[in-house]
């Protein structure tokens, strides 16, 4: 899923929560990634995030630092 959400203050534990509740309700990997930077009077904060079919997050993108994140991930495995 590709993100352009603006950061706001608690928004990366909510963001994670739903994220993990989604992941698990739909027994079903999901690749979360976030624009990092600013427009105008908008902040993104990246906060990118790899979450398995169990809603585990797996990796988790430092926020506010841009990059190339490479990471191995095992889609098969089921919760």
């Amino acid at each position: 899923m590709l993100n352009a959400s603006p950061f706001s203050y608690d928004k990366q534990a909510q963001r994670a929560a739903l994220l993990q509740r989604q992941a698990a309700n739909n027994q079903c990997p999901l690749a979360y990634v976030n624009l990092v930077g600013g427009q105008d009077e908008l902040v993104f904060d990246g906060d990118s995030m790899l979450l398995d079919a169990a809603g585990n997050i797996v990796f988790r993108a430092e926020a506010f630092a841009a990059g190339v994140f490479i990471e191995e991930w095992d889609i098969t495995t089921s919760p």
